[in-house]
């Protein structure tokens, strides 16, 4: 694989990352949680948070679940509308193989009938 097209990969899952991260701050700042409220709940450190939220990690399916029902969202809310995570257009290159099976799942189920 040319180097060229293994950074085109890492970019089109950069906007991913970015994309969700956005979807999850926009979300938690309309309930009014901090960072640090998600953090201590999640059991992870607030500068985690901020890398999910500026696209820079992306968090299990256990803490995207946890992160839904702490704030008080349904996944199809976290997800809506993020079609990238559709396992046709884009493999969710970086997560372990359950949470990449997990997410596959969400999304399928978020897709509209075609």
């Amino acid at each position: 694989m040319s180097l060229k097209r293994k950074v085109r990969r890492d970019d089109r899952f950069a906007e991913v990352r970015e994309a969700f991260g956005k979807r999850m701050k926009n979300e938690r700042t309309a309930r009014r949680f901090t960072q640090d409220q998600v953090a201590g709940e999640l059991e992870v450190t607030q500068p985690r948070v901020s890398e999910w939220e500026c696209g820079k990690a992306f968090p299990s399916v256990p803490q995207i679940i946890g992160f839904c029902r702490y704030i008080g969202i349904g996944l199809e809310r976290l997800f809506e509308g993020l079609a990238p995570f559709d396992s046709g257009q884009m493999r969710l290159a970086g997560l372990e193989p359950e949470d990449r099976r997990a997410l596959e799942h969400i999304a399928a189920k978020l897709q509209p009938p075609r």
